[in-house]
């Protein structure tokens, strides 16, 4: 749960790179623009992680209603939040990348709450990992780190946000309705606007009544 506490990270360059060509290393956190096939394809992952109920923070548990928060100093309710690895591909390579609360919710409409805490076997509704498993297009920023385990580093990424890449259909179409003047109206669509000879005259504050 290191890769939670990360904070700072450079800004992102406005350019996408190939996977190929991310880093190996990095010497601070930093966000990359990537275009990729993204999937999930390993469903044996824990799709979840438990967090403390009370200061919010991560913990190593992932089957118990109840947690030691060693923040807390004391044992609390479990919190269930999504954290899962997805597969991106482009035309030059492959790669993992973590996926976290706040990406899960807003991309894939999944949250906490569609986890039961303690299903090992199946901690998502089966309709959410078919809706994962489909490969889909996106513009992707990742949040490149090192992690540092057991002596050794590599570099790691997250999924720091995420869109939908328009297809070329796409963007034909929204060229052409830009190309498109706006509709003229014809004849029975104008507005039936009443002639000057059919217009009500405003009386001439001016002019005397006519005695009979």
């Amino acid at each position: 749960m290191q890769t939670l506490m990360i904070k700072s990270s450079t800004p992102a360059s406005t350019n996408s790179v190939n996977i190929i060509d991310l880093p190996t290393s990095v010497k601070k956190v930093q966000l990359i623009n990537i275009k990729g096939i993204a999937k999930v394809t390993n469903f044996n992952q824990h799709f979840h992680y438990l967090a403390c109920s009370v200061c919010n923070r991560a913990s190593n548990a992932y089957e118990n209603e109840e947690m030691w928060s060693n923040y807390c100093a004391k044992r609390v309710p479990a919190l269930a939040k999504i954290k899962f690895y997805i597969e991106i591909t482009d035309p030059t390579a492959t790669i993992e990348a973590i996926v976290f609360p706040e990406v899960a919710e807003q991309v894939y409409g999944i949250i906490g709450a569609n986890i039961t805490i303690g299903a090992a076997n199946e901690p998502l509704a089966h309709e959410l990992l078919e809706k994962l498993a489909q490969p889909k297009k996106y513009a992707i920023t990742l949040k490149a780190y090192m992690y540092n385990y057991a002596g050794i580093s590599q570099c790691k990424f997250n999924v720091h946000a995420i869109s939908d890449e328009p297809t070329p259909e796409d963007n034909r179409n929204q060229q052409q309705s830009l190309v498109l003047p706006p509709p003229t109206l014809n004849k029975q669509d104008k507005p039936n606007t009443p002639s000057s000879s059919e217009q009500p005259k405003e009386p001439n504050p001016t002019k005397k009544p006519r005695l009979n």
